[in-house]
């Protein structure tokens, strides 16, 4: 798992024995903390990016100085000791190969938080002259709130009376230091939010639950696919530099054609094709192709072009799902699915990998032919 996810949280609390993580007041089960560090010394060696810890802490002041003393011993040099006192910018995660970072409150961890302070004001107006080294996390309802930030009363309780707040100010806070967005606290069930608003409004590190499978982490996960799934990727130019120009116009052009072992079974099925997009919300469309029946209940024909014109095309995602209709289309299911950002497609013919509900690779596949026209 660490060789995509490089942000864990984990929520320490007091135990019989010693520090133990699980879910705080709700009735997961209890696991040590100190075997959990241990587990993650020796899956971490695997590769040399970095991985952030964000530690819950709701620990007495013995079980944190007794952790401490833990997390020295078992990750020795690997952990990121570095005075950040100095620092102007924040390290690279090329300059961080090998390291294990310490996200928590400095003056409860000391030397072990130096460029992942946590922000003491996490309510507070995050758009201030703060330091590089310190890290906001918010709330998928928070940042909902912000985006909706033309109701003045969410404006009021989250910025102090802040009312000149919009996307470029936050997307110019992201330029400076992180910004991490987690599931709100209402998802007893680990359901995830569409990361897609978080990852365009610049923010670093967008938590999911990635225990659930579903169709926004299969999104999220699409980000990462070019990059061999290192869970690092950097950000379009557009949300990393100033005077870039936030203008990438084009028209995708996709033709169908057909699909490959979408069932198992002999009997002959109907089925269609619906691509999505979905980002920034001018260029948020959908389409699909007709239905065909299977030739031998197994392969699929539509031989149709869908077309697409997007304005932000770095920050927009393509969603292609392939359906079984049944009751003369009364009813429909998801036979397969693929995500991928409209920046890494490639034109010209190509087969396209399905993966089912759960994210697992499918011995299933459509053929398609994209073209990508420039209208800037």
């Amino acid at each position: 798992m660490l060789n995509k996810v490089r942000c864990l949280e984990l929520d320490l609390h007091d135990g019989y024995n010693g520090p133990v993580i699980y879910h705080g007041w709700t009735l997961t089960s209890k696991i040590s903390a100190v075997d959990v560090l241990k587990d993650i010394a020796a899956n971490y060696q695997k590769d040399d990016l970095p991985l952030i810890l964000d530690l819950e802490d709701h620990l007495s002041d013995f079980q944190r100085n007794y952790l401490k003393r833990e997390m020295l011993d078992i990750f020795k040099d690997s952990l990121y000791l570095q005075d950040s006192k100095e620092f102007k910018s924040l390290p690279s995660p090329n300059e961080l190969r090998g390291k294990i970072i310490v996200l928590a409150d400095k003056k409860k961890w000391g030397s072990l938080v130096n460029i992942c302070q946590k922000d003491d004001h996490q309510h507070g107006d995050i758009f201030s002259n703060r330091n590089v080294t310190e890290v906001s996390s918010l709330s998928e309802h928070t940042f909902k709130g912000i985006l909706k930030s033309l109701k003045v009363k969410i404006v009021d309780r989250i910025f102090g009376g802040s009312g000149n707040i919009n996307l470029e100010r936050f997307r110019d806070v992201t330029k400076r230091r992180l910004i991490r967005i987690y599931p709100g606290a209402d998802r007893q069930f680990s359901g995830n939010y569409n990361p897609i608003s978080a990852l365009n409004a610049g923010c670093q590190l967008v938590a999911l639950n990635v225990q659930t499978r579903d169709s926004h982490l299969a999104v999220y996960d699409s980000l990462f696919r070019e990059n061999g799934n290192t869970g690092f990727v950097l950000k379009p130019a557009t949300l990393l530099n100033p005077g870039v120009p936030a203008n990438n116009k084009r028209r995708i052009s996709i033709t169908v054609i057909k699909g490959k072992n979408l069932t198992t079974s002999k009997k002959v099925i109907e089925t269609y094709v619906s691509l999505r997009i979905e980002g920034v919300k001018a260029d948020e469309n959908k389409n699909r192709t007709k239905t065909a029946k299977s030739a031998d209940g197994i392969n699929s024909e539509w031989n149709q072009t869908l077309q697409f014109d997007v304005t932000r095309s770095e920050l927009d995602f393509l969603v292609i799902k392939v359906k079984g209709t049944q009751y003369m289309g009364l009813k429909n299911h998801t036979i397969g699915t693929h995500a991928i950002p409209i920046a890494n497609l490639t034109e010209g013919l190509q087969t396209v990998p399905l993966e089912d509900k759960f994210l697992r690779n499918l011995n299933a596949s459509i053929k398609v032919e994209i073209s990508i026209k420039d209208l800037t």
